[in-house]
C-alpha cells in the first residue's frame, strides 16, 4: 500500500513538472521567433524590403519601439507586421480633448491591443497596445 501511494505521488508530481515544462518552453519559443515573425511579415507584405532593418531581439518593447515607430508608420503598416498575432482589443472614436499632441478635437482615432508574448496558465501574457490619431500610430503601450 505504501509503494502504491509513493508510485501515484511520483506519477502526479512527474506530470506537473511536465505539464511547467511545456508551457514555458511555450513562451521561450514565443518570445525567440516573435521578432522574426514581425520582420517576415512586413517583408511579405512589402511593407519593408530590406530584413536589415528589422530589429530581431527577445525584448518586447525594444522590438516594438523599433519597428513601431511612433509617429513614422500607419494602421495598416502595424496591422501587417503583426498578422497572425491574436488581436485582443479594438476601438475607436472621435478624439474630444486630446491626449497626445498628434491628435486634435474632431480626429478619429483607433485603438488595437495584440498579444505578443503567451504565458503560461494564470500568468498575464505580454500585450502591446497601439493609439492611432487619423491613421497614424501616436502611442504604444507594453504591458504583461
Amino acid at each position: 500500500m505504501k509503494n502504491k501511494k509513493a508510485l501515484v505521488f511520483i506519477t502526479v508530481c512527474s506530470l506537473i513538472i511536465l505539464a511547467f515544462f511545456i508551457y514555458f518552453t511555450q513562451e521561450d519559443r514565443d518570445r525567440k521567433a516573435f521578432s522574426h515573425s514581425i520582420c517576415q511579415n512586413l517583408l511579405d507584405s512589402n511593407k519593408i524590403f530590406d530584413k536589415s532593418v528589422c530589429h530581431i531581439s527577445q525584448n518586447v518593447p525594444d522590438v516594438m519601439n523599433s519597428m513601431f515607430p511612433v509617429g513614422k508608420v500607419d494602421i495598416d503598416y502595424v496591422q501587417e507586421g503583426l498578422r497572425g498575432f491574436k488581436q485582443t482589443r479594438y476601438s475607436s472614436g472621435v478624439v474630444s480633448t486630446p491626449h497626445y499632441p498628434q491628435c486634435s478635437p474632431g480626429d478619429g482615432w483607433e485603438g488595437l491591443q495584440y498579444r505578443i508574448i503567451r504565458k503560461p496558465l494564470i500568468l498575464w501574457d505580454e500585450l502591446y497596445e497601439f493609439v492611432f490619431c487619423e491613421g497614424i500610430l501616436v502611442n504604444s503601450t507594453w504591458s504583461e
